[in-house]
């Protein structure tokens, strides 16, 4: 006889304690992929909201190099995240020191994700596609007429 069937002490694991390192290593990978779900869908919730603040930064260069302001987004390629580029409250100012300059507010109205559920059952899936946000910046340029 073995020495194992003497002592009733054989190397090993047994059953019971397979099935709970099996657990554990299921909730651990369980977590990684939720984590890493939610690391993608704010990567790409940043890259849309950086596309069109870029988008903006271009018109408003556009409008400081001359060009009419209902001119700019014809010049401008689509950006799927914009939903509207809007100049307002154009007018001539007078400063101190610079002189007149024109000036308006560059408003662009951005989707800032493409989910289609937002904050469900305690759960973040990455924003809600019906929401948008708006971002307005005052562009100046010299008087050019």
């Amino acid at each position: 006889m073995s020495a194992c069937k003497k002592t009733a002490q054989c190397p090993g694991y047994s059953l019971v304690e397979v099935l709970v390192a099996a657990s554990v290593l299921m909730i651990a990978i369980a977590a990684a992929g939720a984590m890493a779900l939610m690391v993608v869908s704010q990567q790409e919730t940043n890259a849309r909201i950086g596309r069109a603040l870029n988008y903006q930064e271009q018109a408003a260069r556009l409008y400081q190099l001359g060009i009419a302001s209902d001119a700019i987004a014809g010049l401008l390629p689509p950006e799927n995240s914009v939903e509207s580029l809007v100049f307002t409250n154009e007018s001539v100012v007078a400063y101190a020191g610079v002189g007149n300059v024109e000036q308006a507010d560059c408003e662009v109205v951005f989707q800032p994700n493409e989910a289609t559920t937002g904050w469900v059952a305690d759960s973040w899936s990455a924003g809600d596609v019906s929401t948008l946000q708006t971002n307005t910046v005052v562009v100046v340029r010299p008087t050019t007429r």
